[in-house]
């Protein structure tokens, strides 16, 4: 399974893209967290990230990724 990450904005609005493999029992709890994390809230200069796990994309704030999350999102974007 893999998480699929794409960050836009931030002050430069440079965009990257990226992809980590995530193993299944890992895959289902994130998405999981993906579920939890609610509505977008845009704020200035700050990144954006669009996050894809199978059928389900969720576009959240730089501010509303949880750590565990934020880790994976790294790796993704190298």
């Amino acid at each position: 399974m893999n998480l699929e990450v794409a960050r836009t904005g931030g002050f430069a609005g440079i965009s990257r893209t990226g992809t980590v493999e995530v193993d299944d029992t890992v895959g289902g709890a994130l998405g999981e967290q993906l579920a939890a994390l609610g509505a977008h809230d845009p704020r200035p200069d700050r990144f954006v990230y669009r996050l894809t796990l199978g059928e389900r994309t969720v576009t959240v704030g730089e501010h509303q990724l949880p750590d565990e999350l934020r880790e994976l999102v790294d790796r993704a974007l190298g």
